[in-house]
């Protein structure tokens, strides 16, 4: 069971992966963010949670997962906050 609990201000981001490939996440909690929309990313699915590690941005499927679902890399472009 997943269970999401939303607490604080609820900031939208944008992350540029590459070339028309892009991830829309929303801060959930502390440094978690949600995925809630994902354009040519096979590697996440909308869902899945993401928080930066010292090796880049990595996405969980959820809280409890022990195993990463995927690493993007430290270069990727972090736009501001959308509205």
């Amino acid at each position: 069971m997943n269970l999401m609990i939303v607490i604080g201000d609820n900031m939208k981001r944008k992350f540029t992966v590459g070339q028309n490939k892009w991830l829309v996440v929303e801060r959930i909690y502390k440094d978690f963010y949600q995925i809630i929309e994902a354009h040519r990313c096979p590697e996440v699915q909308v869902g899945d949670l993401m928080r930066k590690e010292g090796r880049g941005w990595t996405a969980y499927k959820s809280l409890d997962s022990a195993l990463p679902r995927h690493t993007f890399p430290t270069q990727i472009d972090f736009g501001g906050e959308e509205e």
